[in-house]
C-alpha cells in the first residue's frame, strides 16, 4: 500500500511488502484505540495499515480460515475478493464467494491486533456487497456463478436467519429501514423490509435499458435512487409523495 500527495503525487509513505498480490476491494477507513486504519482485502491477506506512516498493525490470511472447514471451496476460485469489509464498535466481518467462509473480527481497543471469532458458510458475498442493520447482516450468497439466494445472519454469532431464493444474487444497499436488491441475471430490483425473520418484496420492477450484466450497485441521494446499466445510468424518484 501506499500513500501520495494528492497534489503533487509525491510518494508520502509505503508499507513492507507482505508477499500477496491485490485484490478488488475498495479500502475502507475506521478509527480503533486513536488510530486511524486503512483496512484491506488482498488475495490471501486481510489486513490493517496505520494511515498516518503505513505500518501494517496486524494481518490474517484469509485462505488459512477456510482451510480446516467442511465446506470445499470451488477449485477455480479466482481470489478477487471484492466485498468491502463491515466496521461495526470494534468489529470487522468479510465475506467472498465461491464457497469462502465468512469471518468476523474483534479489533483490540488499542487497534494493534485482530482476533477471529467465528466463521460463517451462509453468506459467501460474491461481489453485490453486504449491509449491516440492527444487528443483523443481508447480501446475496454464491452458488454458483450463475446464481445464488438471498441471505441474513446474526452480526453477533453469525447464525443464519434466512436463506431465500428470489431471482438471482445481486448487489444491496440500505436506506430508511429499507434494502435495495438488484438481481445480476435479469435487473429485477426489489425493495424489501430490513427483518430477519424473512425475504419478502414489497415492490420490484426490472431496469429495461443498458446492456450486459446488471453488476453495479445502486446509490440513494437526496430521494433520487441512480442505477447504472452498462453505459446507461438511469435515475429515479424515490420521494414520498
Amino acid at each position: 500500500m501506499v500513500a501520495l500527495d494528492k497534489i503533487t503525487g509525491e510518494t508520502i509513505w509505503a508499507s513492507k511488502s507482505i508477499s500477496d498480490t491485490s485484490g478488488y476491494v475498495s479500502p475502507l477507513l475506521i478509527e480503533r484505540g486513536g488510530k486511524k486504519i486503512i483496512v484491506t482485502f488482498l488475495a490471501n491477506y486481510l489486513i490493517g495499515v496505520e494511515e498516518s506512516n503505513g505500518e501494517i498493525l496486524w494481518k490474517h490470511n484469509y485462505c488459512e480460515t477456510d482451510s480446516d472447514e467442511s465446506k470445499e471451496v470451488w477449485i477455480n476460485s479466482p481470489k478477487i475478493n471484492t466485498n468491502t469489509p463491515l466496521y461495526n464498535d470494534g468489529r470487522l466481518y468479510i465475506t467472498s464467494g465461491y464457497n469462502h467462509v465468512g469471518a468476523m473480527f474483534a479489533i483490540s481497543e488499542d487497534g494493534s491486533e485482530i482476533e477471529l471469532l467465528w466463521t460463517d458458510h451462509t453468506l459467501d458475498t460474491h461481489h453485490g456487497g453486504v449491509v449491516l442493520v440492527d444487528g443483523y447482516i443481508y447480501g446475496a450468497n454464491w452458488i454458483n456463478n450463475r446464481s445464488g439466494n438471498w441471505c441474513c445472519i446474526d452480526w453477533e454469532t453469525g447464525k443464519p436467519a434466512y436463506e431465500t431464493e428470489w431471482h438471482n444474487k445481486g448487489s444491496i444497499i440500505f436506506a430508511d429501514g429499507m434494502l435495495y436488491c438488484y438481481e445480476e441475471k435479469n435487473g429485477n430490483l426489489a425493495l424489501v423490509k430490513a427483518d430477519p425473520e424473512k425475504f419478502e418484496p414489497l415492490s420490484s420492477f426490472q431496469i429495461t435499458e443498458g446492456k450486459g450484466p446488471y453488476w453495479s450497485h445502486p446509490v440513494i441521494n437526496d430521494g433520487i435512487l441512480y442505477v447504472r446499466h452498462g453505459e446507461v445510468l438511469m435515475a429515479f424518484n424515490i420521494r414520498e409523495q
